[in-house]
């Protein structure tokens, strides 16, 4: 009889054969722990020799599934087809370009004996302990419970290593249009479990480029990009705007309309800006007197081209540190 998966490591890919050999050896090297796992390996229409790297593996490894995509669909469309194929009782996602460090899967193992009694566990990835290192709710402990409150109210707002139960994830799956903005999807796993627990140990090393942020930051005048913003804020108050106003998250919700609003003008459509200042404005939150006056002149577009000269100046000065 087969032994019963306990986790299911899902890694999406795309292009990435400088470094999917360093994930895929990383899950190997847990193997000598004896918790069974399988590593779903979804690759995203790579172009380089990333599915041969994968295929090599595969063909040693039988814990390895490789799922291959003939063209490239994004990370959440990735994601989900992993998790739809999943077999174990909890997922991890560990990124292309990350790796877990030794006996990670030991530490995840004995945290969820000691704590029994959670369906979401979270751990640092090594790029982010100087951030819990100093922030003020996270800093004092090196384990603490956590609520899905907390990250409604924006106490905690910063990337981990998540350990959820398979049957949240399957029950929720990602937005196959939306490539980026990811926090509005896990804020809806924490809601399902309510209770999370947090362990200040770094069980995975990532690298991330500083290319990827510059790349990130110029998107937000292009169209695609906004209509993106404009998706996942609308989702933020489809799924969670009657617990803003439950738990008094009103700066969220400010935030929330006030990127709308920005985007929608933006994007020239003024017609649902007017919607979302008539929503600001129920709701008696101020509005920036600087956005009120690009929308009622309809300046949208000036706006885009004085934001994009100031991305152009800061993308040249970044490029001058990085040379």
């Amino acid at each position: 009889m087969d032994q019963k998966i306990v986790y299911s490591i899902i890694t999406p890919v795309y292009n990435r054969e400088d470094c999917i050999s360093r994930c895929i050896d990383s899950v190997i090297s847990q193997l000598k722990l004896n918790i069974t796992l399988e590593h779903i390996i979804v690759d995203d229409g790579s172009e380089d020799n990333t599915s041969l790297i994968i295929q090599d593996y595969a063909k040693k490894y039988t814990h390895i599934r490789f799922i291959q995509f003939l063209y490239n669909k994004g990370t959440n469309a990735a994601r989900n087809e992993a998790i739809k194929a999943a077999k174990g009782e909890y997922c991890i996602i560990l990124d292309s370009d990350d790796f877990f460090v030794d006996r990670a899967l030991e530490i995840i193992n004995n945290t969820r004996k000691l704590h029994c009694n959670y369906s979401y566990y979270l751990f640092a990835p090594d790029d982010k302990l100087d951030f819990f290192n100093k922030n003020s709710y996270l800093s004092k402990f090196d384990e603490l419970e956590l609520c899905y409150k907390d990250f409604l109210l924006d106490k905690i707002n910063t990337d981990f290593i998540h350990i959820c139960e398979t049957r949240i994830m399957k029950m929720y799956p990602f937005d196959e249009s939306l490539r980026i903005y990811e926090g509005v999807f896990f804020l809806r796993f924490y809601k399902e479990a309510q209770k999370i627990f947090f362990m200040k140990k770094v069980i995975a090393i990532r690298e991330r480029s500083r290319d990827d942020s510059v790349t990130r930051t110029v998107l937000r005048t292009n169209n695609d990009a906004i209509k993106k913003r404009i998706i996942s804020n609308n989702l933020f108050l489809e799924w969670f705007g009657e617990d803003f106003i439950k738990y008094k998250a009103f700066d969220r919700l400010q935030f929330i309309l006030s990127s709308l609003y920005q985007n929608y003008i933006l994007l020239g459509d003024y017609k649902k800006a007017k919607s979302i200042e008539n929503r600001i404005r129920d709701n008696s939150f101020c509005i920036d007197k600087k956005y009120f006056i690009i929308h009622k002149f309809k300046l949208g577009f000036l706006m885009k081209v004085y934001i994009r000269i100031g991305l152009i100046i800061k993308y040249n000065m970044l490029k001058k540190q990085l040379k």
